[in-house]
């Protein structure tokens, strides 16, 4: 998000983070380069007025390097000839401050859930976090070695004793039992993460697998 008013981009990030979202903000084009020239974003969300470079200017420089990014106006600068051109500059959309937070929200899981999702689920594996496109979940350490080897074997199944021992379980117990509660302390943090939903499937007495492809990052 590039957005020169410090308090309003804090608060709208606060929002976005609350809501399951990464959010990083830049005040100014140049340091809105600086971000993207380390990670390239999902959705770009533009202010319209910026200073020495505008909205617009910014919208047309990355329409050329990045045209598959969708990018959102939000500005109280709404009349019918800025709305035309934020559109001409390849705008999805223009919402008109003041809006309402649960707009912003509905349309930023409406432009999510039209993308492409096949490697949309990501496993941050230092934070140890799943990033959905609704929501991002932190993982116990069990529950990350859980989701690591499912994804790593994916699209076979992973037997129940691999994961008993790569979970560290004491034979000496009740191992399947004991491992039938982290899978379900690992769906219960997929409820409502993505579109597509990401599922754990148990293949009865062979193991588990899950339902679609996740990307390590």
């Amino acid at each position: 998000m590039c957005e020169d008013d410090t308090a309003l981009a804090g608060e709208l990030k606060q929002l976005l983070i609350d809501e399951g979202f990464l959010c990083e903000v830049a005040h100014s084009g140049s340091e809105l380069d600086g971000l993207l020239a380390m990670k390239k974003p999902d959705i770009l969300l533009l202010d319209l007025q910026l200073g020495a470079e505008t909205g617009l200017d910014l919208a047309n420089r990355y329409r050329q390097s990045m045209p598959s990014v969708p990018i959102v106006f939000l500005s109280a600068h709404g009349s019918e000839q800025n709305r035309i051109a934020t559109y001409e500059a390849g705008a999805v959309l223009f919402l008109a401050k003041p809006f309402a937070p649960a707009e912003l929200i509905a349309v930023l899981r409406s432009i999510t859930s039209r993308m492409d999702l096949a490697v949309k689920i990501k496993l941050d594996q230092v934070a140890k976090r799943l990033i959905g496109c609704y929501r991002t979940r932190h993982l116990s350490e069990k529950e990350y070695t859980l989701l690591c080897n499912l994804a790593l074997n994916y699209p076979e199944l992973t037997p129940y004793d691999d994961l008993i021992d790569a979970l560290s379980i004491d034979p000496s117990k009740d191992s399947r039992s004991y491992l039938e509660v982290i899978v379900s302390r690992l769906r219960s943090k997929l409820l409502r993460l993505h579109e597509p939903p990401l599922k754990v499937l148990n293949k009865t007495r062979q193991g588990y697998v899950l339902n679609q492809a996740i990307e390590l990052d």
